[in-house]
């Protein structure tokens, strides 16, 4: 999901931003869907000052970004999802996957 939503905010591709829309949406759907089924409450989960930092270096990985990337736009939506897959995570007893910016 931290994919489909740098597709769809931060880089610079128009081919690949409707699939990363709708991957999204239909991922964002199902993780709120699970958590709420199961009653689990997501709690409030924020990416770092470094991460979002990490997240700015796309263009050192070869990815061209938008000409206004805003970070603090992907870092509130990204934890939408996060709550749920962390709350998700947390109830199967497997941490979360680290934010993808970690490895950017």
């Amino acid at each position: 999901m931290d994919v489909a939503l740098m597709f769809e905010l931060l880089i610079d591709d128009t081919k690949s931003r409707a699939a990363a829309v709708l991957l999204r949406d239909e991922a964002l759907r199902l993780v709120r869907d699970i958590a709420g089924l199961i009653g689990l409450k997501s709690e409030n989960t924020q990416l770092t000052a470094s991460e979002i930092e990490a997240v700015c270096r796309l263009s050192a990985a070869g990815y061209r970004l938008k000409s206004d990337p805003d970070p603090s736009d992907f870092a509130a939506r990204r934890a939408e999802h996060a709550r749920c897959i962390e709350a998700i995570a947390s109830h199967l007893g497997t941490p979360a996957a680290p934010p993808l910016a970690r490895g950017v």
